[in-house]
């Protein structure tokens, strides 16, 4: 009798641990990245996050400080890099146009490993 209380009270013990570990985890956001482009009154706010052996960015538009819109957003690669935290990004505007480039493996001193992303600006135009 006391073997089958034990027997229970081990199998609900191993139920809870379980659950526990299926808990919802959270990627960790890096502290924000701001980059001012050619008007003074526009930036990019790059919100960098890592989780487990993954990484990526959200890249918002701000425009005279009103409230971000995100434009889109960035995967890294299976390490946990943080290319824009190590500053190895690019940004290139022409005109209504915006070009994002991040390395996404840290020792490729040749920068062959990039992924890049364009976004249009156009709606910006509208206010």
């Amino acid at each position: 009798m006391v073997q089958k209380v034990i027997m229970k009270l081990s199998a609900i013990w191993i139920l809870i641990l379980a659950l526990a570990g299926c808990a919802p985890m959270e990627r960790e956001y890096h502290a924000d990245l701001v980059v001012p482009l050619q008007d003074p009154s526009e930036q990019l706010v790059i919100k960098e996050w890592s989780f487990l052996q993954g990484s990526g960015a959200e890249v918002y538009y701000q425009k005279d400080g009103a409230e971000p819109v995100l434009l889109g957003k960035t995967t890294g690669g299976d390490d946990g890099f943080c290319p824009f935290q190590k500053g190895l990004y690019e940004i290139a505007q022409d005109g209504g146009t915006l070009t994002v480039r991040w390395c996404f493996h840290p020792s490729d001193n040749d920068k062959t490993h990039w992924r890049s992303e364009t976004f249009d600006l156009s709606f910006s135009e509208n206010g």
